[in-house]
């Protein structure tokens, strides 16, 4: 309490640089002051939990489940994307789950597999019914339930949203495909590098269903360098979203084109990569999907640190602008749950 006292009071008196710095010291001394990590098995595979020192058993909080990309594992990818450090700031779980290398050789999650992109079977059944089994111990909202991933992972994160989208209050993709982009190991090389293939679209659309389903905000971050998962996969990601949700954007673009954002500005900082931000309105004003291009960034974590891999430090920070994107869906959730 002391400190932030003291940078307020230093904000007021100092230039801006000085206070940058000072509220940098103040982020190192929370992050040395985090909450308690455990590491467990359940159903034979490893997961990380990040508990913040303010939980307490009578008090839920929320979780965001981050789902690590190939070659990673849970400690590599916490701490490259410093997601602990911003859970402690806001009270929240992180749970990583890992993908042992038995399951396959790179670690990759198997989102391009059919069984996992369906409800109740695969890897998605595992991973919900491993929150419902943390949810035995501890003190969970399960109205703010986050999940999120980098490139494999942002894969699975997208099929798990799509499979059980009353589970989760807000999805966060890095570098991913969307929804049903692959069905097989070689259709999933080819839908990374050149985008999803119609025909793959439209057979996800049908498995996915046509009725109606709750919006569940949308977060994407993009490098326009990554040679892994070309950009077009985002373009993609965003129109099906819409098209899946319903969503009706002011502003749509023509017929199968997708939705135009309802603002969007162009970013150059002083240092890093410049970067496009997207953000797409319902028609009533809330903020529902945003995705950021940042430009020169190859297939990485923007804003990461380089103590875990693939990262990019010089992006915008994809961790801290996830983390307030996920508040704000918490809202619009809470609101919609009120007005039924």
């Amino acid at each position: 309490m002391q400190s932030e006292r003291t940078s307020e009071h230093v904000s007021a008196r100092c230039p801006l640089r000085f206070h940058n710095l000072w509220r940098q010291m103040i982020d190192t001394l929370r992050g040395q002051t985090a909450g308690t990590t455990h590491s467990d098995t359940y159903q034979q595979r490893r997961y990380r939990l990040f508990v913040p020192s303010r939980y307490r058993p009578h008090h839920p909080r929320p979780l965001v489940m981050m789902l690590h990309g190939c070659t990673q594992d849970p400690d590599d990818f916490a701490a490259g994307t410093g997601m602990d450090e911003l859970a402690e700031e806001q009270g929240w779980f992180v749970l990583y789950p890992e993908q042992p290398a038995s399951a396959n050789p790179r670690r990759c999650w198997n989102w391009f597999r059919p069984e996992n992109q369906v409800r109740g079977r695969g890897e998605p059944a595992t991973l919900v019914a491993l929150v419902d089994h943390l949810a035995q111990s501890y003190a969970i909202d399960r109205e703010q339930i986050f999940v999120a991933g980098l490139s494999a992972g942002a894969c699975m994160a997208v099929s798990l949203a799509v499979s059980y989208p009353e589970r989760f209050a807000a999805v966060g993709v890095c570098a991913g495909v969307p929804y049903g982009a692959a069905r097989s190991p070689f259709g999933a090389l080819a839908a990374m590098r050149s985008g999803a293939s119609p025909a793959n679209l439209l057979a996800a659309r049908m498995a996915a269903g046509l009725s109606p389903r709750p919006v569940l905000p949308l977060i994407v971050f993009q490098g326009t360098a990554d040679e892994v998962v070309a950009p077009e996969n985002s373009t993609q990601l965003i129109r099906q979203w819409a098209d899946l949700h319903r969503l009706s954007v002011p502003g749509a673009s023509a017929a199968g084109a997708g939705p135009l954002p309802t603002s969007a500005r162009r970013v150059v900082p002083r240092r890093g990569h410049p970067f496009r931000e997207e953000l797409y309105r319902d028609r009533h004003g809330a903020l529902v999907m945003c995705r950021y291009l940042v430009e020169g960034m190859g297939h990485s974590w923007p804003g990461g640190d380089p103590a875990g891999t693939y990262t990019d430090p010089a992006g915008p920070s994809a961790s801290r602008l996830m983390v307030h994107f996920f508040r704000h869906a918490a809202k619009l959730r809470s609101g919609a749950r009120r007005l039924h």
